[in-house]
C-alpha cells in the first residue's frame, strides 16, 4: 500500500544525537525530490542537553500544519522515545537502538529495533563521531523502509559534509549505505511507503520561519 504523505518524528539527547542536522538533510532531500515539507523542531539546551526532537511532514499534497500525530519515530535512547511514545499513533512505527529492546515502553504496532551504533562502527567513522553519526545511519533505514529516494539524501550528506575530513565524509556516506542496506533485510510489515511516481525534482529553497520573516521585511523595504 502506498502512502501519500508519512510525518516523521526523530528524538534523541542534545547535540550528541545528531537529531537537528538529520532532519535538516532529510528535510532539504525529499523537498528536492518533488514533496513537499513542513517541519517543527525543539531545541536543545547547549549546556544542560535534554531532549532534541525534529518533526518532518512529506507529503505529496499541500501541507499546511505539521500534523497532529506522528507516523514514525525514530529513537536514539530509550528515555526519549519513552517521552515521545505518546505522540506516535498506535498503528505507527517505531525505530530505536536494538540494545534498548527490553527497556522500550509501549510500543506500537509495528517497531524495527535497528543496531544504529555497530552500522556506524562498521563504516570506519572515527571513534568520537560514532555516536552523532547513528543519525546518518537512521535516514538510510528510513529511506528503505518508506520509500524515501536514496541519491538526495546522499547529496545532501555530502554538501554537509563535504568540507570535513574525508574520512568523515566517506565515513557517512558508508553509514547512510549500511543503514539502507540493513533495512531492506528487515520484514516489513508497516504499511507506509511513498509511491515516488509523478514527483518532479527540483532546486527548492528550504527556509525556515524566522528566515521567511527576514526576507520578507527585506522585499516590503524595512530597514533594520
Amino acid at each position: 500500500m502506498s502512502s501519500n504523505e508519512i510525518v516523521i518524528g526523530l528524538v534523541g539527547e542534545g547535540n550528541e544525537s545528531g537529531v537537528g542536522s538529520a532532519g535538516k538533510i532529510l528535510t532539504t532531500a525529499a523537498a528536492r525530490s518533488g514533496f513537499n515539507v513542513i517541519t517543527f523542531r525543539e531545541y536543545p539546551s547547549r549546556i544542560w542537553g535534554g531532549l532534541n526532537a525534529f518533526q518532518v511532514r512529506i507529503s505529496k499534497n499541500q501541507v499546511y500544519s505539521i500534523g497532529d500525530q506522528l507516523d514514525v519515530l525514530v529513537a536514539f535512547d530509550k528515555d526519549n522515545y519513552n517521552l515521545y511514545r505518546r505522540y506516535l499513533r498506535e498503528d505507527g512505527v517505531a525505530i530505536f537502538e536494538t540494545k534498548d529492546s527490553e527497556k522500550i515502553e509501549n510500543r506500537p504496532k509495528y517497531s524495527y529495533p535497528v543496531p544504529l551504533e555497530e552500522i556506524v562502527k562498521a563504516s570506519g567513522i572515527p571513534r568520537e563521531f560514532i555516536q552523532k553519526s547513528r543519525n546518518i545511519a537512521s535516514l538510510g533505514v528510513l529511506s528503505s523502509l518508506f520509500n524515501i529516494p536514496y541519491d538526495p539524501i546522499k547529496e545532501e550528506i555530502v554538501k554537509n559534509f563535504g568540507k570535513k575530513d574525508k574520512q568523515i565524509l566517506d565515513g557517512n556516506l558508508t553509514a547512510l549505505k549500511n543503514g539502507f542496506d540493513y533495512a531492506t533485510k528487515l520484514k516489513k510489515e508497516d504499511e507506509f511507503k511513498f509511491n515516488t511516481e509523478n514527483l518532479n525534482p527540483t532546486e527548492r529553497i528550504v527556509i525556515t520561519g524566522n528566515e521567511m520573516i527576514g526576507l520578507a521585511s527585506i522585499l516590503a523595504g524595512l530597514d533594520f
